[in-house]
């Protein structure tokens, strides 16, 4: 990302920094959905209906652009960002089942920790030296969520974890895509593919929800969940996420709010630590990655100058 009014302009850091706060809100909101919906409906129910309502969402779009608006060059990448999201979707939305709910969604946040990693394995993406102190400030956060014991993880926790690593696989999937393929057409490969896969699974094992609480709860988490993604990608293209990318980790303290009224979740101070290491490593991978792309457009324009002079 350049420096531009957007991204300078006091202004609009402080809008980006809400859209980004209300996104982390929602999606916590939707958690909570998803664990009022596990209380009478298998996980495979949830997913998918959460999947098909997400899908409802996207007719609009559908209809104005029409089947032009789906060609794309890179199909491989839609299905490897499908698979991985959905995958980490079932491991978020059972690690809220099992685990307190703040616990799962700092988990499902550390995407940020593990995507240098998926970066170099996937396209030998360098991790730099400041990135590399920002990877063992995350998993020292890390470490202090899931409190392991020699070797042992809780398998919950164990599997909370893998959603943000499936998750972190997927952002890097996007941006194998590049900037060619415009965001909608990202979002609504991903929610067809996903609501496809997991009509399957749910079909096989799930069963229709019968009771109109269920029915509303999966309603919302779908419409929630569209509702936080949108708010989060309006916030990260109003300023820039170096600036802004910290303040999604303000779900977690929501979280945390949310477990403690309701489910007598009591957190304790290992969570805020967690956290706020977590948040700290998440800006300095996103600002490390933004000073890379800075220097590496500045050197570029310094190279057509010479060729032109």
């Amino acid at each position: 990302m350049t420096d531009s009014p957007l991204t300078t302009d006091t202004t609009h850091v402080l809008r980006g920094a809400a859209y980004v706060l209300a996104s982390g809100i929602f999606f916590t909101l939707a958690g909570v959905a998803v664990r009022v919906a596990a209380e009478t409906e298998p996980l495979e129910t949830i997913v998918f209906f959460r999947n098909l309502f997400a899908m409802a969402a996207f007719a609009p779009w559908l209809l104005v652009s029409g089947m032009k608006g789906l060609s794309t060059a890179v199909p491989g990448l839609h299905a490897v960002r499908t698979a991985a999201g959905l995958s980490a979707m079932y491991c978020y939305y059972y690690a809220l089942t099992a685990i307190p709910l703040a616990d799962a969604v700092l988990l499902n946040f550390t995407g940020p920790v593990f995507t240098p990693l998926i970066a170099l394995i996937w396209f030998g993406l360098a991790i730099h030296r400041g990135t590399l102190f920002a990877l063992l400030v995350g998993f020292l956060g890390v470490a202090l969520i899931v409190r392991p014991e020699g070797l042992m993880l809780d398998p919950a926790v164990g599997i909370g974890l893998l959603a943000g690593l499936l998750g972190a696989v997927s952002v890097v999937a996007i941006w194998r895509m590049g900037p060619g393929e415009p965001a909608a057409r990202i979002v609504f490969y991903y929610t067809a593919g996903s609501t496809l896969v997991s009509a399957l699974p749910m079909l096989l094992t799930g069963e229709m929800p019968a009771e109109g609480d269920t029915w509303a709860a999966l309603m919302l988490c779908g419409g929630l969940s569209a509702l936080a993604h949108l708010l989060f990608a309006k916030g990260c293209s109003t300023a820039p996420a170096d600036r802004t990318n910290a303040l999604s980790y303000g779900s977690v303290l929501f979280a945390a709010l949310l477990g403690w009224r309701i489910w007598d979740e009591q957190p304790g101070i290992e969570l805020l630590a967690g956290t706020l290491l977590i948040a700290a490593s998440a800006t300095m991978v996103t600002r490390q990655r933004s000073q890379v792309k800075r220097s590496q457009t500045q050197r570029s324009q310094t190279q057509r100058s010479g060729t032109k002079r």
